[in-house]
């Protein structure tokens, strides 16, 4: 009976220890990248926004430890693909990008993104857009879209690429583009 006790001690005792080191913090890297106000880097250098509410959340739930490192959506991309970031704490789904990451089951929001033009300007629609450049986010899923959807109409167009969503803004507002595609909540 002693003998028995002893052992029965002893694995709570392991159990306890192995419980205790699983459930230690984990260090989690999270991409962050200028996208207000869904997700940015502060004037601070701190990471805000509607997901990192999220994740701090949850990372408060889960005993993890998050570490946000900034880049621009490409560098974060290139990060996560290389290993060297855990999460994005905003990528849209693709069926490309599912065969590459693990998704969660549900959206936190959904979201699409616009076409913006200067004040005056005469494109109205998509058929507009033939001959034009326009401002695109280097690595966006809505530009992959938007460039296949012009294919298909048989419009033929330039993309000047940039690392921010603010710099699709600037290029459009000097008249270096003549449009350029943003996040709805950008």
């Amino acid at each position: 009976m002693r003998t028995f006790l002893k052992v029965t001690v002893g694995l709570l005792l392991l159990m306890i220890a192995l419980t205790t080191a699983l459930h230690a913090d984990r260090q989690i890297k999270v991409g962050v990248y200028q996208n207000k106000p869904k997700v940015f880097v502060d004037e601070r250098g701190r990471a805000q926004g509607i997901f990192i509410d999220i994740l701090d959340h949850i990372a408060t739930q889960e005993k993890w430890s998050l570490q946000y490192v900034p880049g621009t959506w490409d560098e974060c991309l290139q990060r996560l693909r290389d290993g060297q970031i855990d999460l994005i704490a905003d990528i849209a789904y693709s069926p490309e990008r599912d065969s590459l990451y693990d998704y969660h089951s549900s959206s936190v929001l959904t979201n699409w993104a616009q076409v913006y033009v200067p004040r005056g300007s005469d494109i109205q629609s998509i058929l507009d857009l033939e001959g034009k450049t326009i401002a695109v986010l280097k690595g966006d899923i809505s530009y992959s879209g938007l460039r296949t959807t012009l294919e298909q109409f048989g419009i033929k167009c330039r993309f000047s690429e940039v690392n921010e969503f603010i710099h699709v803004f600037e290029l459009v507002h000097s008249g270096i583009t003549h449009a350029g595609l943003i996040s709805r909540l950008f």
